[in-house]
């Protein structure tokens, strides 16, 4: 049962990614003649820019050795796929903590989000206004889903639960990396959209 949730969600992960890129695609060929010219703007500073790819990277390998075991039906993590997962958790946990601070500010939300999509048409920083208002969603709930996810594993290694207990919190443990998994991709994607399209918090 949990292999096949697994496959749903990465399933309708690309399937929403996938519809995104055509629409996006279809309206880029309707404005591309119409589009008005931009201005120099200030990337992201280097530490950023870093922060976000040790971070999707330590993501990705997590994911990875998780999932794989699940999608390959192995009954628990062992061997190679272990010692990843446990060295790379500590990591994606810092990595966390910096993305949670490089972005809860830009993430913040506010009435010009709501007042953007009001919007049918406007100059091409505007047009991003979905990517940036997903984003935002995606980003909250990758956080909120992170906290049960680190700590109940966290919990459980310590020898305080009883085996049942520990049992109980590596389902949980389960049951919130799934959707974490999800909704990080997602975040990354329209994390990516938005800074393409020059959408501005």
């Amino acid at each position: 049962m949990y292999r096949t949730a697994v496959i749903d969600v990465f399933v309708a992960v690309l399937a929403i990614i996938s519809a995104d890129a055509v629409c996006r695609i279809i309206l880029y060929r309707r404005n591309q003649f119409r589009r008005e010219p931009r201005t120099a703007t200030r990337g992201l500073g280097l530490l950023r820019v870093w922060v976000n790819i040790l971070a999707f990277a330590c993501f990705a390998a997590v994911a990875a050795t998780g999932f794989l075991a699940v999608l390959t039906e192995q009954k628990t993590l062992s061997g190679y796929q272990l010692m990843t997962h446990l060295v790379v958790a500590p990591l994606f946990a810092i990595a966390c903590t910096f993305i949670a601070l490089f972005w809860t500010h830009r993430s913040q939300f506010t009435a010009t989000d709501w007042s953007r999509l009001r919007r049918r048409s406007g100059p091409p920083e505007t047009r991003g206004a979905w990517a940036v208002l997903l984003r935002k969603i995606f980003f909250w709930s990758a956080l909120a889903l992170s906290v049960p996810t680190m700590v109940s594993i966290l919990v459980a290694m310590f020898p305080l639960p009883t085996p049942a207990q520990q049992q109980y919190l590596f389902l949980i443990h389960r049951c919130c990396a799934l959707p974490l998994a999800g909704v990080g991709l997602l975040f990354a994607y329209f994390a990516l959209v938005s800074w393409r399209a020059r959408a501005q918090d």
